[in-house]
């Protein structure tokens, strides 16, 4: 028996190597239907969630599978985070501050989202209406990426610094210590 379900992934356009940092590549989210199986396809039309020229990346679903929460640099060449309604195909931005925000997870409990901030790139939190912005964890290292594990854990991708190589760990967010490193 195969399922329908639907499916959320980005593509970027090929970017030519340059001597100098580039932007993000341009990239796009885009939703489709999968069908489930040892041989799951993707079916019937890409829709494209984002439609905006610049860097698009790092969709969630939020938990009731209503919407995609996911980074976004359309407007002013900051990265802000947006939710695509899925039922109205409406787009919001949820975030407005002169930071980036990048990687949306909706947490534990689904009352608000988390994301990387900043150039520090600290983990931070708002309501899901994008209110109430508020630094949630500060590592010493910058984060990169997380997934939460339950309410009050979260791993976190640390990027390595000065030649050291990236590691992930495990943090408390309720007392603000790392509590493992591998």
């Amino acid at each position: 028996m195969k399922s329908l379900t639907a499916a959320v992934f980005t593509m970027g356009l090929a970017a030519v190597p340059a001597q100098t940092p580039q932007a993000p590549p341009r990239t796009e989210v885009y939703l489709a239907s999968f069908t489930s199986g040892p041989a799951g396809t993707v079916s019937g039309p890409l829709i494209n969630v984002s439609q905006s020229p610049g860097y698009d990346n790092q969709p969630s679903y939020t938990p009731d599978g209503q919407a995609i929460l996911f980074t976004s640099d359309r407007v002013d060449r900051q990265t802000d985070i947006f939710r695509y309604n899925l039922a109205s195909k409406s787009l919001t931005r949820l975030t407005h501050d002169p930071a980036n925000e990048y990687s949306p997870l909706v947490m534990p409990g689904g009352g608000a989202f988390s994301v990387v901030h900043g150039d520090e790139q600290s983990l931070w939190s708002f309501d899901l209406d994008g209110s109430h912005g508020h630094l949630l964890y500060q590592h010493k290292g910058k984060i990169g990426y997380h997934v939460w594990i339950d309410p009050s854990h979260v791993g976190i991708f640390v990027l390595g610094d000065q030649g050291q190589p990236a590691t992930l760990q495990i943090a408390n967010v309720k007392t603000n210590a790392r509590v493992s490193a591998s």
